[in-house]
């Protein structure tokens, strides 16, 4: 009696594990005992079509829960004016109810059973039962990091105000937010992305697991963040075979970027060791996207590089495309000696962008809806952060720049400005050099802006800012040697600065970046690239 209630006990064990355990998409095996190759193995080509119908009906289900959801405005109008009378709630009887919830469950009880009769799902939900660490787990299978522990659990909570996004809270503003700001701002955290994108993602997870060249040196991981979402993260360690390598580059995805798919392979063609991200809300990252839940998830994604991966600050570089730009901005302000930041395509401010693409009426509500909920104020971090930096516009940016066709509407400018202002305000601080600044990023060829430069020699001007760092490191005013140069010379030491910071991409704002333009960030410290 004692043995079959073992049995039976572990039946019911398995089956509520299945019940409610993630979902299995491939099974990566060694390929005939070989360590050194990989074979992946779908899990759909071993599943019953019990579990596969099963699985087909409860994705109906989700996509008419989103549907739902986005229609709900119109319902609650309907309700509200009709009451009982509504069609809705006509439509909506008991027995179609019962119906409904019938199919819902029994449609999970299905797929639970469907399970514990899969041998390769058996031998994962194992595993994900032993508490074996995220990372261990991705070597052996992909899947939906549900409940899986993480490889860190960050307690490093960022300093920004985190407010009320529900409905309840400011009806009016939450509604607007979560229905229309928070779609339009980060459209890859949709359930319609999401999905759409689902196998483009699974496929860019594993080209690096199967990839001969960086197989064994990829390791995925599931990072906690200190207000409890899950960040799915992907490092591919290339310290001892490259010369790059003992460079750590963060790389930071745009609104509807994923590192499966972004900049994480611009960063790594280059030899570097490169981490990627995704958003909160993006792919099989948990939670909502915002400034709040951004900024705690770069912060714990950095403790993970530091603290497990074990790369000194100094040796780490941050990259930002995009929206990717704020939370690149944001832990550069927070970690003062991080070794270089690089921002691609980024804008100032949300609230100026945001103006520009919305009617001029409401452009009040714009700005108190992205103040409150999502204030991704660049350029007021990046002015805290003293280190190796460039930028890299698109110059036929066709999402924050106004006019494609016209460099100087691209709301990127504005950074580039702010951040020269406040660590060279003896240079910047005129109405002539930024009358001339604004002219250098009114054109996108650096050529034509050297032509209106009579008598530029680049190597006079290296030599002042030498001199200028000199003095800094002997404890005197480096501003000495700036203020006896004539205005001539300031704007041509302000173009020095700039061309050293600065790059342009003639392409648009999703095309891909040239490889030559994914350099180093400038020093003025030591006046080169470090």
């Amino acid at each position: 009696h004692h043995y079959l209630l073992s049995i039976l006990m572990n039946v019911m064990s398995r089956f509520f594990k299945s019940l409610s355990g993630p979902h299995l998409y491939y099974t990566i095996r060694e390929s005939h005992g070989d360590p050194d190759s990989k074979d992946i193995i779908s899990y759909s080509s071993n599943q019953s079509p019990v579990e596969w119908f099963s699985d087909l009906i409860l994705v109906a289900f989700e996509w008419t829960y989103t549907i739902i959801k986005y229609v709900s405005p119109l319902i609650a109008i309907s309700l509200c004016r009709d009451g009982c009378e509504s069609s809705y709630v006509k439509w909506l009887t008991k027995s179609r109810m019962a119906c409904i919830a019938a199919v819902f469950f029994g449609s999970h009880i299905a797929r639970g059973l469907a399970r514990c009769m899969n041998a390769d799902y058996i031998a994962f939900i194992d595993d994900v039962s032993t508490k074996m660490n995220s990372t261990m787990l991705f070597r052996k299978y992909d899947f939906d990091p549900v409940n899986v522990e993480p490889a860190l659990e960050s307690k490093t909570a960022c300093k920004l105000k985190n407010v009320d996004a529900s409905v309840l809270g400011w009806p009016l503003f939450g509604f607007i937010y979560t229905w229309i700001a928070r779609p339009l701002a980060y459209p890859g955290s949709t359930f319609l992305l999401n999905r759409l994108m689902r196998l483009q993602l699974d496929n860019g997870r594993l080209y690096n697991f199967m990839s001969e060249e960086n197989a064994k040196r990829t390791y995925r991981a599931i990072v906690k963040t200190a207000d409890g979402n899950r960040i799915d993260t992907m490092f591919l360690d290339r310290r001892t075979v490259h010369e790059n390598g003992e460079t750590l580059v963060i790389t930071s995805e745009g609104n509807a970027g994923y590192y499966e798919l972004g900049c994480f392979d611009t960063a790594q063609k280059h030899g570097y060791s490169t981490l990627g991200w995704n958003h909160p809300g993006f792919a099989k990252s948990t939670g909502k996207p915002s400034d709040v839940t951004d900024a705690n998830a770069i912060l714990a994604v950095y403790e993970y590089a530091v603290d497990e991966l074990k790369f000194p600050p100094g040796q780490i570089m941050l990259y930002g495309w995009s929206i990717g730009g704020f939370p690149t901005c944001y832990l550069a302000s927070q970690q003062l000696d991080i070794g270089g930041v690089i921002l691609d395509a980024t804008f100032s401010d949300i609230k100026t962008l945001a103006r520009s693409r919305m009617p001029e009426s409401i452009g009040g509500l714009v700005n108190a809806i992205a103040e409150r909920y999502f204030n991704l104020d660049n350029a007021h971090y990046l002015v805290q952060y003293p280190g190796p930096l460039r930028f890299i516009r698109r110059s036929r940016d066709e999402v924050i720049g106004d006019d494609p066709g016209r460099p100087e509407t691209n709301h990127g400018n504005a950074l580039v400005k702010t951040v020269l202002l406040k660590r060279y305000p003896e240079i910047v601080d005129n109405e002539v050099v930024q009358g001339a600044l604004d002219n250098w990023l009114a054109v996108d060829n650096p050529s034509e802006r050297k032509r209106i430069l009579v008598g530029y020699d680049e190597k006079k001007y290296e030599q002042i800012m030498k001199d200028c760092n000199d003095s800094k490191e002997s404890n005197r005013d480096p501003n000495d040697c700036v203020r006896k140069l004539s205005e001539d010379d300031k704007i041509k030491l302000a173009y020095y600065i700039f061309d050293k910071m600065f790059d342009d991409c003639n392409n648009g704002h999703n095309g891909m970046l040239s490889r030559s333009l994914f350099r180093k960030p400038w020093s003025p410290a030591s006046d080169k690239t470090v």
